[in-house]
């Protein structure tokens, strides 16, 4: 199989993503198809790519993600609780399946660079609560609501059973699928 390095134009979006804020020239390894005769990237240059634009839009590596959690000794768990994540996403972030967005990139490179301490979001995050327990508290709440007894009563009714905003109780809605028929194999409005 014949490689060669090409150079590849990457365009790095604005930071409101609305435009080419610049273009950077990488150099990746791409081979030639026998198929149909013409050069395609390899997988490599396409790892190669994602990594460069990443690096230059400033997202933190899956391998600095690893470092900040075992530097402050925390577990993926700990470390998205910490940042109101779940812990599949912070795992899948480690990975590098996936990437956080650039605002929860933003937080997490503050705490990466030293400018936020552990003990402030730690502070933050135990005034929301630890991930998981909002959850329990609406669901708890939601079991308190007194429920009616009366079967026949729908959502959409007063306990007099009466129907809101005028429609009647029992309205029969039209079967719109009878008023279609086919035509030369096209459905068509009768």
């Amino acid at each position: 199989m014949e490689t060669k390095l090409v150079t590849f134009k990457l365009h790095i979006p604005s930071a409101d993503g609305s435009s080419v804020a610049r273009t950077v020239d990488v150099q990746v390894p791409a081979r030639l198809d026998q198929d149909i005769g013409e050069w395609v990237l390899t997988e490599e240059a396409h790892d190669l790519i994602e990594n460069r634009k990443a690096e230059e839009i400033g997202l933190l590596s899956p391998e600095q993600l690893r470092d900040l959690r075992t530097r402050h000794g925390l577990g993926q768990k700990q470390i998205g609780a910490l940042f109101q994540v779940g812990e599949k996403s912070w795992c899948r972030w480690e990975s590098g399946k996936h990437r956080p967005s650039r605002s929860i990139n933003l937080l997490i490179r503050a705490l990466y660079d030293g400018e936020i301490s552990l003990k402030y979001l730690r502070h933050r995050a135990e005034m929301r609560g630890p991930a998981g327990e909002w959850e329990l508290q609406v669901r708890q709440a939601i079991k308190a609501v007194p429920r009616r007894r009366n079967s026949k009563a729908s959502p959409f009714q007063f306990p007099t059973g009466r129907p809101r905003c005028g429609v009647p109780a029992r309205s029969k809605r039209p079967d719109f699928r009878e008023s279609w028929q086919t035509q030369d194999g096209l459905l068509v409005g009768s």
